[in-house]
């Protein structure tokens, strides 16, 4: 608590003390002359490094921005993370029927007004954007087992800045008598992830499945048995039955992912010297992943306007 209390107070102070007066007395003056890394092994066992900055100053206030994520100086204000991709396949099969061609009956859609309502006239009301042509789709095989894949197709271009985004596969059986026998479509093996400056999220799509029109046995269905496997089918019947001149549809539509750009805040800073505190002439930090950081030390003083900023690049190498 005592660490929180301290660390509040001087964020008023460091902060506090800009305003629009003129400037009076002298300013900060601050150096880092250089500085010495050394390697250590936590308790877990993973490496991070000591960064010993040497420094020259004279100075009421001194705050550090170490370069790293969530502590870099260029993003003080806030820092805004966009999408960078949004990762979307699949696979499919087609074993049974054929008198439809598959890439005709199957259409591959996604949506950025989707009310979230599983029925009909929600889909119906929604704008929905088809993407099929980003995909494969595996044509009619007669006996076929194996799943094809559909390639992966990166979405982001389509979703601009909407929060979230919905995928749905569509399936119409045409008029059989007219059209043929409507052809079994198998889909599985689905994968979701987006990309950012975070890294990579993955995502579990579960599926919801909506339909219109005549019914005649076990239609559309989602099958839960291991691996889970969306099913598209269309009515049985003779002849001139209504079942088998029926026109229909089936949508699996999946529950919302999120893709919208986040704002993670104004990017943190580490209290080196606060006022009433003996001069600074060194200061250590530590830094965990190798790489190339610009490490900024803030300086100020109570009676002058702007801090005054001390740069040095901090390289911790590959282990």
């Amino acid at each position: 608590m005592s660490k929180l209390l301290t660390l509040v107070l001087f964020s008023a102070l460091f902060f506090g003390c800009e305003s629009d007066s003129e400037t009076v007395g002298v300013f900060p003056e601050i150096e880092i002359t250089d500085y010495t890394l050394e390697k250590f092994t936590d308790s877990n066992g993973d490496p991070f490094w000591k960064v010993k900055f040497n420094i020259q100053e004279d100075a009421d206030y001194i705050a550090l921005y170490s370069g790293e994520f969530g502590y870099d100086y260029n993003y003080k204000d806030g820092r805004i993370v966009e999408l960078d991709a949004l990762n979307f396949s699949f696979a499919t099969n087609c074993g049974f029927g054929g008198g439809q061609d598959p890439r005709n009956q199957l259409s591959v859609l996604m949506s950025t007004d989707f009310n979230g309502s599983y029925d009909y006239n929600s889909v119906k009301i929604s704008t929905w954007t088809d993407i099929t042509e980003q995909f494969y789709i595996s044509p009619f095989i007669n006996g076929d087992e194996e799943f094809h894949a559909s390639g992966v197709a990166n979405l982001s271009e389509f979703i601009k800045s909407y929060q979230s985004v919905y995928l749905a596969f569509k399936y119409k059986t045409l008029n059989q008598d007219e059209n043929g026998i409507y052809t079994t479509i198998k889909i599985r093996d689905w994968s979701v992830n987006s990309e950012s400056e975070l890294g990579q999220t993955d995502y579990e799509p579960s599926w919801e499945v909506v339909k219109t029109g005549l019914e005649n046995g076990t239609r559309s269905y989602i099958n839960t048995n291991d691996p889970v496997t969306l099913w598209c089918r269309g009515n049985h019947g003779t002849a001139g039955s209504d079942y088998k001149t029926a026109e229909t549809e089936a949508w699996f539509i999946s529950a919302a992912f999120p893709v919208g750009a986040e704002d993670l805040g104004k990017d943190q800073f580490v209290a080196v010297k606060a006022i009433g505190d003996i001069p600074v002439t060194s200061f250590i930090e530590r830094y965990y992943e190798p790489g190339e950081y610009e490490a900024v030390f803030v300086a100020h003083k109570t009676n002058t306007e702007k801090p005054v900023l001390a740069k040095i690049k901090v390289v911790i190498p590959e282990e």
